[in-house]
């Protein structure tokens, strides 16, 4: 190892270009909720927790409160089901050792920032398509009208859907 990139390697230049690099401000992976999991990489878990209730936006009528109840119908809460996975992404970049000891700027700076960068990017895209995938799922158009009853149907997308057991009707 050249002793150039010990010193930086022993006073943290490197480490604080790439933790400077995870700065990268997109706002998908802040909005998510997090929740502790205790698996592994390449395992899955599936929970379930207490969903929202809908909103109420119709006012009561003063005439519909007559009984014990005030005229209100009790509801109750959904309930979200979800699957967790641990996976592991990577990438790297190439260095010249050449190159970067005659030229201008440190490359092993500008590659240990640009790897911070690439890896903030990659969890925030992760997450938004997680937080997509999930506000989408279940919520499907069909692209044809049928002319008649049939078996299949063809639908714009299937997130949500995946997992489904075969339904059968009765």
């Amino acid at each position: 190892m050249p002793t150039a990139l010990q010193n930086a390697i022993q006073t943290g230049f490197l480490e604080t270009e790439f933790h400077s690099g995870l700065t990268s401000a997109i706002g998908y992976r802040e909005i998510a909720d997090r929740e502790p999991v205790s698996i592994n990489v390449g395992e899955t878990v599936t929970k379930t927790r207490a969903g929202l209730k809908a909103p109420v936006t119709t006012p009561l009528t003063p005439s519909g409160n007559t009984n014990l109840d005030n005229g209100i119908t009790a509801s109750s809460q959904t309930i979200e089901q979800y699957v967790l996975g641990i996976d592991q992404y990577g990438d790297s970049i190439d260095l010249n050792v050449v190159t970067s000891q005659v030229g201008i700027a440190n490359q092993f700076l500008l590659n240990a920032r640009t790897n911070g960068v690439q890896a903030r990017q990659s969890l925030d895209r992760i997450a938004r398509n997680a937080l997509f995938a999930g506000y989408l799922g279940g919520n499907t158009r069909v692209r044809t009208t049928l002319g008649a009853p049939a078996l299949t149907i063809n639908v714009d997308d299937v997130r949500g859907f995946e997992g489904a057991g075969k339904l059968s009707g009765g």
